[in-house]
């Protein structure tokens, strides 16, 4: 009798646990399904009202809220910044579009299109700056274009006008810089080049 009574505890100890898994395997999957949302009905996930988790797929993707690491961030393709961007730097200063405390470096400095480039050994070196002289060389009237050459800038000085149509014109045309007079005007311009 005593044999028959351990088998019979044996076994049922062997199906109470099987019961006691199974138990705790149910209520898991339940509070899982509690904690899932479907979506509205005709509506596929991410357009849905459930927002697509920041994966690693190809499809591009929209954080509403900040984000912030606490490593790097990295791109291996193009950064786009909607407004202001701040580099080692928490407060953007004015109108800036780009703030940096700091040193910046590249291998040029170019204008909003990316035309006009300076090499940064331009910035750097010494300023000359040379007076390219007056038109017209004697009283003021028409003359020009003069050509100045190939300068890294020029600017005016010595402007006379003697009627309000009068006008002088600095302006660069390829490489090299011109200085022209119209009506009653005579101009001077000085030049100047990093070396």
């Amino acid at each position: 009798m005593k044999q028959k009574t351990q088998k019979f505890l044996k076994k049922s100890s062997y199906w109470l646990g099987i019961i006691i898994f199974g138990a705790i395997l149910g209520v898991s999957l339940q509070i899982t399904k509690a904690a899932w949302t479907e979506p509205e009905p005709g509506i596929n996930p991410p357009d849905g009202n459930i927002g697509a988790p920041i994966n690693i797929s190809s499809i591009a993707q929209n954080k509403v809220g900040s984000l912030t690491t606490t490593g790097g961030l990295g791109t291996a393709g193009s950064l786009f910044v909607g407004t202001k961007a701040g580099i080692a730097n928490t407060s953007i200063s004015g109108d800036l579009t780009l703030d940096v405390e700091g040193k910046v470096g590249a291998t040029a400095y170019c204008d909003q299109n990316g035309d006009n480039c300076v090499t940064p050994n331009v910035l750097g070196g010494n300023l000359i700056i040379t007076d390219m002289g007056r038109i017209p060389t004697g009283d003021v009237g028409p003359a020009g274009p003069v050509d100045l050459g190939v300068h890294s800038f020029c600017f005016f000085y010595d402007l006379t006008f003697n009627r309000d149509a009068a006008q002088c014109r600095l302006y660069k045309s390829g490489d090299n810089w011109y200085l022209r007079t119209y009506e009653n005007a005579r101009c001077g311009a000085y030049c100047a080049d990093f070396n």
